[in-house]
């Protein structure tokens, strides 16, 4: 069973688990709504022997407590601003970032303000430069009509979940989404819809941070066709690697896969074979 322990910050608690308590730190964030418990598979694996893997709970998502200035902490500056803070916490500056969905988006925009970051990983993370990105990418698929409107029923829980997984952890991924503060979505939404984020598709061109982006081949929230003509400098491999019997949540639907291009990027950054 993994340990669950937490920390104290500004407006509320944030839950965390962790493989290990000392070694290189790869701090892992979760998809909207979800929790870091999806990633338990890849903290349990000889991944997590080898490296101190740390996965958090967002504010109002999984053990992580609601936060009470929602409006702040639930827009993508307070978002990345919680991903410094817990790094700091934990001692876990000089870390390698791995972000599914919204966790990328966090990532991206808090780069600027983490001049330490050694490198950086992301999957079924929608790349957004102005509203029409977000017209075309987070409403061309309707669960996020659904998503952005806060509370979820029955029927939209179960479109939501069959959408973000195909085979497995649906009662889980259910019961995640339901202990997540509806608020959280809502407060999201309006955000994004405003469109102060900043332009991740230059951010990428020009990126200089080791950078791997991986992609479930049935992923049907983000388009490979869209994000593969995307120019991202210093790209592993050149190329976004696939992964097959997948689609948005690759670390639970084909997490020996995933771990296997984890290590193998992380392995190039830090040199240990």
């Amino acid at each position: 069973m993994i340990k669950r322990n937490s920390i104290k910050l500004d407006n509320c608690e944030i839950s965390y688990i962790q493989s290990r308590e000392d070694g290189i730190p790869v701090l892992l964030l979760h998809e909207l709504s979800l929790g870091a418990i999806t990633f338990q598979d890849i903290i349990k694996s000889k991944l997590g022997d080898k490296y101190r893997l740390i996965a958090f709970d967002l504010p109002g998502h999984g053990e992580s407590a609601y936060s009470d200035n929602p409006i702040e902490d639930y827009s993508l500056p307070g978002l990345a601003g919680t991903l410094g803070k817990v790094a700091r916490h934990l001692h876990a500056e000089n870390a390698i970032l791995i972000g599914n969905g919204l966790g990328g988006n966090i990532i991206i925009e808090a780069l600027n303000d983490l001049p330490w970051v050694r490198g950086i990983c992301f999957f079924g993370t929608p790349i957004i430069s102005n509203k029409n990105d977000v017209k075309k990418i987070f409403y061309k698929h309707p669960i996020y009509d659904k998503f952005f409107n806060g509370q979820l029923n029955e029927d939209s829980l179960d479109e939501v979940v069959k959408t973000y997984s195909k085979n497995s952890f649906h009662t889980e991924l259910k019961e995640l989404i339901k202990k997540s503060d509806y608020r959280f979505r809502k407060y999201f939404g309006n955000w994004i819809k405003a469109g102060e984020f900043i332009n991740y598709k230059e951010y990428l061109r020009y990126n200089e941070i080791p950078l791997a982006v991986f992609h479930g081949t049935d992923d049907e929230l983000i388009d490979y066709a869209v994000i593969s003509k995307i120019k991202i400098q210093n790209l592993w491999k050149n190329k976004i690697q696939l992964i097959d019997y997948a689609s948005h949540l690759p670390q639970i639907e084909n997490p020996k896969k995933l771990n296997r291009l984890i290590e193998e990027f992380i392995n190039i950054i830090t040199g240990i074979l």
